[in-house]
């Protein structure tokens, strides 16, 4: 590319049919675009001076560059395909200097171009000029070559040093997680200006922290997203991590959130238990923590959140139903929306056929609904199920019967009502409540295969039309979702014993006999011994899933009429899989140790509190399990319980206590003749003793696991026992 103020640009091409007037009249054009186009045209009828030999090659080699017509007869000519009769004689000229050029140049080009006459093949270039084709042609692309010959390539150069982009990191104003529910947030240009201010203060404070307090609902996310979307849209290289907080969470959970947005490992995570080990993998920046009242209801959780305040170049945003200004500084206040607004949001929302009379519409919005956001959407979405004078009937009937079911000192709640009258509606199709409660075990929402899969087992596969008509889901690209307060009604509902005659109440009864067959179907591969692809494939699954599994357990604890069979079935398939996911395999099995009270549970408890550290709690556990074992007189678990204790008490050095609980199991392994499990124990028998120099003993008992191993066709077992041994014997 040329920056003279007038271009050279040289022109081959090779003489046949109309071609000639074809390039002259490209010549002509880019002429009068002051670019200095050379074609032999001018010498029709006096040869250049110098000669054309000497011609050819000054203006190949003088020119800014080179535009090559190609042609089958100039492909043929270049490529020495065909021998010129009486013409020809330029193009293998100049195609021989051109090949010499970029021979030398080691195929570097900044100087020899392709381009082809409109309707003429691509085919027709030469081999070695194949690689800077742009498919440019003319006349219809003179344009195109114009630019060619004119622009620099010009890469844009970033504003700042480059950062990987983390997990919980959003990426400027545009990010998907930024969107309004509704495409706009209506009626809180107040509330989006309180919480902008906060965002663009100059405050001189190590820790600038900000939170939006309101009911659920009522719009205190949609407020932070709209305010942080205007806000990086002006300030585009700042750092910002919007982190979605679970219902659940407590001070534990609200780390592993944080360490999760900045892509910590699991196994990182697990063994995170404060701040101050979190701290050096947090980098500066606003942390968006939405959905946080529970940690800050929780114990330590309050402590936790005044830490995390006071880190140098942490800023915090966050939603809460709960104030935090003792930690946080003044609560920016989300309440009601006002009565314009909440009737604009009800006819955006609006999916009735009837025109309504704005009056009426404005008097319900704000003197029934109260102006509260997500009460006006589940009411007016109501709107192709009921006419209007219908619908406010309904609205007065359940509000009546709500009151009778609430203390006089409390206040009707008309977030409640909705949802009352909602379900009434989704529950005419089968299956549709059992399918709310089941999507709202999964706090972070689930992917499209998990509804297919419930829906296969379920029978069900029309339930979920009525949920997405209303928007009780929502989906995006496949991820299936619900608003944290949808997922808690449905969940507060566990407790209800439905009677016969109430057709439109959830039953936990039904939603947990779908919910246990869907995690036990997908927990069925993973609970094989042996190692495969499709057990890998599984456990993964399960451990990406675990977290509605410990949701599911801990709603079945407070439901009013548990049972324990179904738990007891899961428990056992998800034996090998709760160490995949460490945080909410705690949370899981402690729940089910709540439920059940066996011996398996209180082991892997023991299993992971060991793999994070925690010894003490470790060695509670699994003393407990012995015991449960032997009321049980469950031989193996014993056994399995005794060895785990072994190893614990090898690792902290006590050699005897250890040496004793491998014995006990290996004994009780013989006794239930599971080879497996005993060629485990006298593995580890023989890393003890192997350790302790006793050479003998340690070589006997790695040669009885290796013959057991083997015949189990247990592969990695024998590789780790083989190796064990190999490490001895180098040693000796």
């Amino acid at each position: 590319m040329s920056t003279t103020p007038n271009p050279i640009v040289f022109i081959s091409y090779a003489h046949e049919g109309s071609l000639q007037q074809q390039v002259k009249a490209l010549a002509d054009w880019l002429t009068a675009h002051q670019v200095q186009a050379i074609t032999d045209h001018p010498h029709t009828n006096r040869p250049p001076e110098k000669g054309w030999r000497a011609w050819m090659q000054h203006n190949v080699e003088d020119a800014d560059l080179v535009l090559i017509v190609c042609s089958e007869r100039y492909k043929n000519l270049f490529e020495k395909r065909e021998v010129p009769d009486d013409g020809g004689r330029g193009v293998s000229w100049e195609s021989g200097i051109i090949t010499d050029d970029l021979y030398n140049a080691r195929l570097r080009n900044r100087r020899f171009f392709p381009i082809l006459p409109d309707g003429g093949d691509r085919q027709h270039i030469p081999v070695v000029l194949r690689d800077w084709d742009n498919n440019h042609r003319f006349p219809s692309g003179n344009e195109r070559i114009l630019s060619l010959i004119r622009d620099e390539i010009r890469i844009p150069t970033p504003d700042g040093p480059f950062q990987q982009r983390l997990p919980g990191e959003l990426g400027g104003a545009d990010d998907t997680r930024l969107q309004a529910r509704e495409g706009e947030v209506i009626g809180r240009a107040s509330e989006v200006a309180d919480v902008l201010h906060f965002l663009n203060s100059t405050a001189s404070s190590a820790a600038v922290c900000g939170h939006v307090t309101g009911s659920g609902g009522i719009g205190k996310t949609e407020v932070c997203k709209a305010a942080l979307k205007s806000w990086l849209s002006q300030h585009p290289m700042l750092r910002a991590f919007y982190i979605a907080v679970s219902d659940t969470a407590d001070a534990r959970m609200l780390l592993f959130h944080l360490g999760d947005a900045v892509g910590l490992s699991p196994d990182t995570l697990a063994q995170t238990n404060t701040l101050q080990q979190l701290r050096p993998h947090l980098p500066g920046g606003l942390y968006y923590l939405d959905n946080l009242e529970h940690v800050a209801e929780s114990t330590g959780g309050m402590a936790l959140l005044r830490e995390l305040a006071s880190l140098p170049g942490v800023r915090l945003l966050a939603s809460s139903r709960v104030a935090l200004d003792s930690v946080l500084g003044r609560s920016i206040a989300v309440d009601r929306l006002d009565a314009t607004s909440a009737s604009a949001l009800f006819a955006k929302t609006w999916n009735g056929r009837e025109t309504l009379d704005p009056a009426e519409v404005r008097t319900f919005v704000d003197r029934e609904l109260g102006g509260h956001p997500l009460s006006i959407t589940l009411m007016a979405r109501l709107g192709r199920a009921y006419a209007w004078p219908k619908l406010q009937e309904r609205w007065r009937q359940e509000g009546t019967a709500f009151v009778k079911t609430r203390k006089a000192s409390e206040r009707l709640d008309s977030l409640e009502i909705s949802f009352a009258i909602t379900r009434q509606l989704v529950a005419q199709e089968t299956g549709a409540l059992a399918l709310w409660q089941f999507i709202a075990l999964f706090p972070e929402g689930c992917r499209e295969a998990t509804l297919e899969q419930w829906e296969a087992i379920s029978g069900y596969p029309d339930a979920r039309l009525s949920l997405f008509e209303h928007h009780i889901l929502q989906q995006d690209n496949g991820w299936i979702s619900m608003l944290p307060p949808v997922a808690r009604y449905a969940l507060s509902h566990v407790q209800d014993n439905p009677s016969g005659d109430d057709a439109t109440a959830f039953c936990w009864a039904d939603t947990r006999k779908t919910a246990y067959q869907y995690f036990m179907q997908i927990a069925l591969d993973g609970a094989q011994t042996a190692s495969s692809e499709n057990a890998t494939r599984s456990r993964v699954r399960c451990a990406e899933e675990m977290w509605a599994i410990a949701r599911l357990l801990t709603a079945d604890r407070q439901s009013a009429t548990p049972d324990n069979a179904l738990p007891k079935q899961l428990n056992r398939l998800l034996a090998n899989t709760y160490a995949f996911n460490v945080l909410a395999g705690l949370q899981a099995l402690t729940t089910m140790q709540d439920l059940l009270h066996d011996g398996l549970s209180s082991k892997k408890l023991g299993d992971l509190e060991s793999r994070l550290g925690q010894i003490e709690q470790a060695r509670q556990h699994y003393d407990q399990a012995i015991e449960l074992y032997q009321q049980e007189q469950a031989k193996l678990g014993l056994a399995n319980a005794l060895k785990a204790l072994g190893d614990l008490e090898s690792r902290l050095g006590q050699i005897e206590q250890a040496r004793q609980h491998y014995d006990q199991a290996i004994e009780l392994y013989q006794q239930e003749q599971a080879k497996l499990g005993l060629a485990n124990a006298l593995k580890a028998l023989g890393d003890l003793e192997s350790r302790l120099g006793q050479i003998e003993q340690a070589r006997q008992h790695y040669d009885q696991a290796i013959e057991l191993y083997q015949q189990e066709q247990a592969k990695l077992g024998l590789a780790n026992a083989l190796k064990a041994l190999g490490d001895l014997e180098s040693r000796l």
